[in-house]
Order: C-alpha cells, then structure tokens, then sequence
C-alpha cells in the first residue's frame, strides 16, 4: 500500500513538471534565438581591411571603440554601423504581415554609444519583448531588443 502511493505522487510529480518545463520552453527558445543570433553576428566578417586582414563584427567593435580606419579610408564605426544595419534588416522582416513588430539594436562602451542605434518599427502591438546583450571586453556591449506579436 506505502509502495503504491509513493508510486503515485512520482507519477503526479513527473506529471507536474513536464508541464511546467513545457510552459517556459517556448519563451526560451525564442530568448535563446536571440543569443544566437547576436552570437553569429559577431562573427560576421565585412569588408573592411585593417593591415590586409578583414575584421569580423567583433574586431570591428573594438576597433571602432578605439576609433580606427580600415585600409580604405572607411572609420571602422562606419562599416560596423553598416553590416549591423544590413543584417538587421535581412534577418529581422518589420511590417503588417510579420510577427517582428520592433527591433533596437545598440553598441555601447559603458554609457557612450559606438554608433547610432539600429531601430525599426513600433512597441504597439507588441505582445512579448525579447532581450539579449553580448558583451565584448570588459565595457562594450552589444544589445539587443525584440517586440513579437504572437
């Protein structure tokens, strides 16, 4: 009889959390496409050239803190803004048809931001935000915020 009703509270228990873990695994996942995708734009290489090797987003976030030019006269912020810009753009679709109703990307060095911030769309109509910051150094960080209409 004590055997079955241990039994019975595991199967309950096991019951109760697969439900739970089910709840928030949606709202991970989306938070975790997030840091993905911050994570792989980082290592997206652009054309800018400093000493014939071309930077990737994150040498370009260093070097655009420290206010460096690429090899063809470009400052590195501006190709960083630009990459930034043009893979927003491609990666996130902001219009009636879309469920990304707003996005906001920033780089900052402490408070100073490294260029202008990258923002489409409207908070109305937005559902649920989603945010993930990457951090490059010890001051700069990458931000990232999201608006969903579910």
């Amino acid at each position: 009889g004590f055997v079955l009703i241990v039994v019975l509270i595991a199967i309950v228990g096991i019951i109760f959390l697969g439900i739970s873990l089910r709840n928030n695994s949606a709202e991970v996942s989306q938070s975790q496409r997030i840091a993905s995708f911050l994570s792989s734009l980082s290592y997206l290489t652009s054309s800018c050239q400093i000493n014939s090797n071309y930077q990737d987003v994150s040498d370009l976030i260093r070097r655009c803190s420290n206010k460096e030019i690429c090899d063809d006269s470009r400052t590195s912020c501006e190709v960083l803004e630009s990459i930034l810009e043009e893979s927003m753009m491609a990666s996130f679709i902001v219009n009636e048809e879309s469920y990304t109703r707003y996005y906001n990307l920033s780089v900052v060095d402490g408070n100073v931001p490294l260029i202008k911030e990258i923002v489409k769309g409207e908070l109305i109509g937005c559902s649920r935000k989603l945010y993930n910051e990457r951090v490059f150094g010890s001051n700069i960080v990458m931000k990232l915020e999201v608006c969903l209409e579910e």
